[in-house]
């Protein structure tokens, strides 16, 4: 159920992070599982976590971010989803437009 159909390294910024700061950044192995959810894998947790269900990605909104030259990741890009009513937008970044 939790194997991954598609995986990549991707980096999200923390809650209130600066784009130009390295430490501000968590690199995380993410992957989309058979039934088409996105889960990574928790260095916290030292465990597989579910980040959302397919439902709750269906919904999202997905935008790529313009970001300036001093951001220490090009290839940013923001998902919204909507959990229980509150809006929660998280930022990741990807090494290269193809990840």
């Amino acid at each position: 159920r939790n194997a991954p159909v598609f995986q990549s390294v991707l980096y999200k910024l923390r809650l209130e992070g600066d784009r130009s700061n390295p430490a501000d950044w968590l690199k995380r192995d993410y992957w989309v599982n058979k039934v088409g959810g996105v889960c990574f894998y928790s260095v916290t947790e030292t465990q597989p976590m579910l980040y959302c269900a397919q439902k709750d990605l269906a919904m999202a909104e997905i935008e790529v971010i313009d970001v300036p030259p001093e951001s220490i990741y090009q290839h940013v890009f923001r998902v919204t989803l909507e959990l229980k009513g509150d809006l929660r937008p998280t930022e990741f970044a990807a090494e290269s437009k193809e990840a």
